[in-house]
């Protein structure tokens, strides 16, 4: 009979919004996770596909993994998110698979060995609403105060999976390398709804001045990237180095939607005109399918070192991600008419249906360690930075002057901290992982106070966004050894292992 190990990982967890923001908000496996994540040197299962593929060479035995989050949460307060006293809050439960892989090492090329994945690399969900109603002087030429009354509906979703195959090869004792190649597969959907309006007065005569928008993108987009490790044993010291290169589309197809409609704007002779629509009343609207899409990751380089002394072992990674300019996403065809018509002169807006991004540079640090004070018991901790690389996919209507919501943004602090303890064939794992969230900016999306009608009936945006972000997780893991005798090179045993 095969050795056969079970391991099993029951995660609850509570994670941040925007995943697509965050390059290490994702960790797989129990042990690594609560370490930090400080695999680039010392990695030495299958998720060495991800972390180190340099490091695949040293792996001795065949795998299966597999990994799941039981229960996972999103949970984000924004205080001020749409000007003072606007406040929102968004709770969201999610559970999916973490990573599924395996591998294999070759009986008659013992040195050469095969890693195969599928994994969980970001899954954002989040939907909140704010309202304000009030009486303001919105319109300077209608007498006294205007009701003035406001909602914004968001709507995120997104997940990112990867998918590949990597190659390791050990050079000798000392030194092994590797390749991994993926396909990266993303679906995103984000939708934004505007609704404002203002009672007014022209002549005697009441009436509704209204601004209403909505925005949306679909999309699903493919891309290859690829990674390269190398990777170095000199116990008690290993070290590692990776390079992660941009990606390349290999397809990507959208949809987006938007309108933006005014009416009864700019009526008084006071008023003021705003510089492009010069009507009281327009509509521009559009839905374009089929739309080719762009999604860039871009280029990193990581490095690693561990140490192991006796019943201490000490871990360290970095990263550096370089920033990407700004790119379109989707360019939709410059078809969105004016109306009316005869007003404006068949006149179209010109990138209305466009969606551009870009991202800063980040560096990202990780230190993990692990303790054996007593025979069978370690002591796992670690912790690691995880910061905001300011990527939005949006769609705004800033060409014509027009404020539109953009997500707020923040970085993120995780500290991990457990206990695994061995008896017989079985290791049991458990431990939190706790982040919090640092402002990376502090002005607030929209701003539903204090509205002007050259404004489009939205307040100025204003820095005083405060963010409440506090994530904590339950990790419990169980592994369960099924041995028999063995014969043959400790390369050609093989052993399976299922991670959940």
């Amino acid at each position: 009979m095969k050795p056969f190990i079970l391991f099993i990982v029951f995660s609850f967890v509570f994670f941040p919004i925007m995943a697509q923001n965050h390059y290490w908000n994702q960790q797989y496996g129990a042990t690594n996770t609560l370490c930090g994540g400080a695999e680039v040197a010392g990695v030495r299962d299958n998720s060495a596909l991800f972390y180190n593929p340099g490091a695949m060479g040293f792996i001795t035995t065949n795998k299966i993994s597999l990994s799941a989050n039981i229960y996972e949460a999103n949970i984000v307060k924004l205080k001020n998110v749409a000007g003072e006293g606007r406040d929102a809050q968004s709770f969201r439960a999610l559970i999916y698979p973490q990573f599924i892989g395996g591998s294999y090492v070759f009986k008659k090329a013992p040195k050469l060995k095969i890693i195969y994945a599928t994994m969980m690399r970001n899954r954002s969900s989040v939907r909140f609403s704010v309202q304000n109603e009030m009486n303001y002087d919105v319109i300077k030429g209608s007498p006294g105060l205007e009701y003035y009354k406001s909602r914004l509906d968001f709507d995120y979703h997104s997940i990112e999976t990867w998918g590949g195959i990597g190659f390791g090869y050990r050079i000798n004792d000392h030194f092994s390398t590797g390749v991994s190649l993926f396909a990266s597969y993303t679906n995103l959907e984000t939708i934004t709804t505007v609704a404002l309006s203002a009672d007014a007065e022209f002549a005697t005569v009441p009436y509704i001045a209204t601004v209403d928008q909505y925005a949306s993108l679909r999309m699903d987009h493919v891309n290859f990237i690829g990674k390269i490790g190398f990777a170095a044993d000199f116990k008690p010291f290993l070290f590692g180095l990776t390079i992660t290169l941009p990606s390349a589309k290999i397809f990507g197809t959208g949809t987006m939607t938007k309108s933006l409609e005014g009416h009864n704007l700019n009526l008084h002779s006071t008023d003021t005109v705003s510089p492009f629509f010069q009507y009281p009343s327009f509509l521009v609207s559009d839905q374009q399918k089929g739309l080719s899409t762009q999604y860039k990751q871009p280029a990193s380089f990581a490095i690693g070192a561990e140490y192991k002394w006796k019943r201490v072992k000490l871990k360290f990674a970095c990263e550096y991600f370089l920033s990407l300019p700004t790119y379109e996403v989707v360019h939709g065809k410059e078809e969105s008419f004016i109306r009316p018509s005869s007003a404006y002169g068949g006149k179209t807006l010109k990138g209305f249906m466009v969606v551009k991004t870009n991202a800063v540079q980040v560096f990202n640090v990780s230190i993990g360690g692990a303790f054996r004070f007593v025979k069978n018991f370690k002591v796992l901790t670690g912790f690691r930075t995880d910061f905001n690389n300011r990527m939005s996919f949006s769609p705004t209507q800033l060409n014509v002057g027009v404020n539109s919501f953009n997500p707020s943004y923040w970085h993120l602090m995780h500290f991990g901290l457990g206990v695994s303890y061995n008896k017989g064939a079985s290791d049991i794992t458990v431990g939190f992982n706790y982040a919090f969230g640092i402002a990376a900016d502090r002005r607030n999306g929209i701003n539903l106070n204090d509205p002007t009608q050259e404004g489009f009936l939205r307040g100025e945006t204003e820095k005083n966004l405060r963010t409440n972000v506090n994530n904590i997780g339950l990790i419990i893991g169980y592994t369960y050894y099924f041995r028999s005798n063995l014969r043959g090179n400790e390369d050609t045993k093989q052993q399976q292992v299922i991670e959940w």
